[in-house]
């Protein structure tokens, strides 16, 4: 099982959970009420608790990867890069 650590810090009914970046060395965080927050813990999908969510936002709760390390895993592509260059598409 895959380990995450984040930091979790309670200001009455906000959660706030973070996790230090291993590629900007800041702390990304993501904001939950409380009953998200007991969900998420519970288990639940994110998108059932927080369907308004970015997408980024929504993977660090999924993964503990933050937006700058998808990046260096998944490199955005380069929309002028033509697949054909990679691949015979002609039909022999």
């Amino acid at each position: 099982m895959l380990m995450k650590t984040y930091r979790i810090e309670c200001n009455g009914n906000e959660i706030h959970i973070s996790k230090m970046c291993t590629i900007k060395g800041n702390f990304y965080k993501v904001k939950l009420q409380l009953w998200q927050f007991n969900e998420w813990k519970d288990g639940a999908k994110v998108t059932d608790f927080a369907p308004d969510m970015s997408a980024d936002d929504r993977e660090f709760l999924i993964s503990g990867t933050t937006p700058a390390e998808w990046d260096v895993m998944f490199p955005p592509e380069d929309p002028y890069d033509d697949p054909s260059d990679y691949i015979n598409l002609e039909q022999s």
